[in-house]
């Protein structure tokens, strides 16, 4: 390890020791590493819905193996010092360096896989059963474990329609449980789920357990009293993510922060750690820099007191966010009702979508909404972009497979978005020769006739 020699590094006992109590009986490290990088996160949503220049692609790569560098070196440093706790998500884009760096430290006998608790999280856009079964074997492969401690729903986020909103993320829960029950994942949690959310899931499957853990963001500045009060009196552990706010200069600059970090011979950022500490919660600190890891794992040495944490309490008033805020994401409160089933076996048609009409100079009427069938990456998934400047390399057999089984998924997604567009309402398709789709839509017009729609 360039960064900092496993000599220099020190294990803190008490980091690596002290842990909290799942209400299903698995214990939890109270400090854990937090693993996400904003640019990381971000580069996953651009390579899959942005066309990008080979020269992006190539400057993309060089930042990855960097990064990697980085979170590979962060991890090795953060179990020297005493972190048994890893936290991780799908949509992070670190499962695989985790890892790669964890099989080092098992093969030099630094740390066992059952000394580890690792935390991952399922993400927002996989909602399909099969995607969800696909997603959780991937980070048992990514992670290269047998089983995952935690697994959390990433976000409350559903892509079901109105009348049915939250209903595909309570069937997630319920396949984690499956999990659960065979041993792949030890306990099941949530993230950024707010109050009404907590409350729907657990009326909605009352023969599972509620989660374990509810994870946030929190700090000082920001304390979602209703949650946490719901949460502690379901026995639901709280986790904070953003625990020190990302430093920002309303937090470094707060005068009680400061005089208390001078009274303990401490930064800020210690102060704001050890008051998620004293109230119980998990909290994940992150960085990547080996001795600021160290450092934001010093956090017994010293108590505040409870006058101390009074005042910290009333820091909330600043109700400074930092991240995003799912927490008042819509649900439908009619899970498993007859309500519920009607929506499900109905297509919402729009009326006023079928009606609405533009004459054309012609004297033929044309539906004002159309249903559009371009896909850039459809469109040029076997050939050079008009812009593009350089030659686009011949793929191996394996890209050639692995290009034709995408292209054959995304026809059938064309297909079934033009056969539910028309049950509820398009009368109006707009293809082209060059979008690759006319085939697509002529199946399943073709389907929509024989069934009298």
């Amino acid at each position: 390890m360039a960064a900092q020699s496993q000599a220099e590094i020190k294990c803190n006992d008490d980091l690596a020791k002290t842990t909290l109590k799942l209400h299903d009986g698995n214990s939890i490290p109270q400090v854990a590493l937090g693993t996400y990088l904003k640019s990381r996160a971000m580069k996953s949503f651009r390579s899959s819905n942005i066309k990008m220049s080979e020269e992006q692609i190539a400057k993309d790569k060089k930042e990855d193996e960097k990064e990697e560098k980085e979170f590979g070196n962060a991890i090795k440093v953060a179990i020297q010092a005493g972190y048994r706790h890893i936290d991780t998500a799908q949509v992070y884009r670190t499962e695989v360096v985790i890892g790669n760096a964890l099989q080092e430290l098992y093969k030099d006998n630094i740390i066992k896989r059952e000394e580890l608790f690792l935390t991952t999280k399922i993400a927002r856009n996989v909602r399909d059963p099969k995607e969800i079964r696909e997603s959780i074997e991937n980070s048992l492969k990514y992670l290269q474990t047998d089983y995952i401690d935690l697994m959390l729903i990433h976000s409350p986020h559903s892509q079901n329609r109105n009348g049915l909103k939250g209903h595909d993320v309570i069937e997630l829960y319920k396949i984690l449980h499956e999990y659960r029950e065979k041993g792949k994942i030890k306990s099941v949690g949530v993230s950024n789920f707010g109050l009404k959310h907590l409350e729907i899931l657990e009326k909605s499957v009352p023969d599972l357990p509620i989660p374990v853990v509810n994870q946030i963001e929190c700090h000082p500045f920001l304390q979602e009293t209703e949650i946490i009060e719901y949460c502690q009196k379901k026995n639901i552990l709280m986790e904070s993510y953003s625990p020190i706010a990302q430093a920002v200069e309303t937090v470094r600059n707060d005068q009680l922060l400061n005089k208390l970090a001078k009274k303990y011979n401490k930064t800020f950022s210690h102060i704001m750690l050890r008051w998620q500490i004293q109230r119980g919660f998990v909290l994940l600190p992150k960085s990547v820099t080996p001795k600021r890891i160290i450092s934001n794992g010093d956090l017994f040495s010293f108590q505040l007191t409870e006058d101390e944490m009074k005042e910290l309490n009333g820091l909330k008033e600043e109700e400074l966010r930092i991240c995003w805020n799912p927490l008042n994401v819509p649900w439908d409160d009619n899970y498993g009702t007859e309500e519920a089933e009607k929506i499900k076996n109905s297509d919402p048609v729009n009326e006023a979508l079928k009606t609405t009409k533009i004459k054309l100079n012609d004297g033929i009427e044309i539906p004002q909404l159309g249903l559009g069938t371009f896909s850039y990456k459809h469109v040029f998934r076997f050939e050079n972009a008009p812009e593009d400047k350089t030659e686009r390399k011949e793929p191996t057999e394996e890209e050639k497979e692995k290009l034709k089984q995408d292209d054959e998924k995304e026809k059938q997604q064309f297909k079934d978005a033009v056969i539910y567009a028309t049950k509820i309402g398009y009368r109006h398709i707009d293809a082209a020769e060059i979008y690759r789709t006319q085939d697509v839509i002529g199946e399943a017009l073709q389907e929509l006739y024989k069934d009298g729609i």
